[in-house]
């Protein structure tokens, strides 16, 4: 991975607290461990975005989807970029975090995560591990992206349209995880 992957792309807006996009999988797991980190498991994304609420969405709204003023206190989405010069992911902190304190865990950009896609939860790790089967063609993304509607923020959204690990995408960045072992 170049160290500007969305440099002369597309949607993108650069500063130092711009969340970073045109990332694909490999290059977000690379990252990760240089930092001695790694990408979080789908379980725990959805762990760390729902912050011990049991509705559709972290903020404690159920579905259907919220009022546009709710959810644009919390995520950049589809009501609050939809003018050209806001298509773009945002500084990262300018929306109210959840109940752990994570910002942008929805809207902004689209976060992989370690497991590999698959349509349902059949024979998915419950303990906390991530699928791993080894015919990969697809890996989770999470959270949803500036441009996406309500309906893409509710905690349990789980995410593949298209982008596959080695791809490259507009919509697609990191959150990093930390092993406490």
């Amino acid at each position: 991975m170049g160290t500007e992957p969305w440099k002369e792309q597309i949607f993108v807006q650069v500063g130092a607290a711009n969340a970073a996009s045109w990332i694909n999988w490999y290059d977000a797991s690379t990252c990760c461990a240089k930092l001695g980190m790694r990408l979080p498991t789908d379980s725990e994304w959805e762990y760390a975005c729902r912050a011990g609420t049991t509705t559709c969405y972290h903020w404690g709204e159920n579905c259907p989807p919220p009022a546009p003023r709710l959810l644009n206190n919390y995520a950049w989405n589809d009501n609050n970029t939809s003018l050209p010069p806001e298509h773009h992911p945002h500084p990262v902190g300018q929306k109210l975090p959840n109940a752990f304190g994570l910002h942008d865990i929805n809207g902004n950009v689209d976060e992989w995560c370690l497991d590999e896609h698959k349509g349902n939860y059949n024979r998915v790790p419950t303990n906390g591990a991530p699928l791993e089967t080894g015919l990969c063609t697809g890996r989770v993304l999470r959270g949803g992206y500036w441009g996406a509607s309500a309906w893409w923020f509710r905690s349990s959204s789980r995410q593949y349209q298209g982008c596959v690990p080695w791809g490259r995408d507009y919509r697609c960045g990191f959150r990093v995880a930390r092993s406490l072992r």
